[in-house]
């Protein structure tokens, strides 16, 4: 499962069900982005740019319990600034595979609210 459902109930206590799903809208908007961003970095070899778009769509992603991709996140942003291209090509379609399973199990998990 990409989403930790315990990290979603935890954050509905916390916070709310309203802001939660509130939450899950502002991923939906900002995360593209910052994957467009991770790519552009990537094609023009900027590794601080890889390094920042990661760290902040691992903070994101773990917040809404994409704790998979979080991982894979931080395993980009480590490796960025010394990994050889092979590398970190490998990771980031990684990434990119991780944040769609993720995305698609939020997106069902929205749906089953407006239910």
């Amino acid at each position: 499962m990409s989403i930790d459902m315990n990290v979603i109930a935890i954050l509905q206590d916390e916070v709310g069900e309203d802001l939660v799903y509130e939450l899950i809208g502002l991923y939906f908007e900002e995360s593209p982005t910052l994957l467009t961003t991770l790519q552009q970095a990537f094609d023009q070899d900027d590794r601080q740019s890889i390094v920042r778009a990661a760290h902040k769509l691992k903070s994101m992603s773990a917040q809404l319990g994409a704790l998979e991709l979080s991982h894979t996140c931080q395993e980009l942003e480590t490796m960025a600034p010394t990994a050889d291209t092979t590398a970190l090509n490998s990771c980031l379609n990684l990434l990119t595979s991780k944040y769609q399973q993720s995305t698609n199990q939020l997106s069902a998990l929205q749906q089953n609210t407006d239910a």
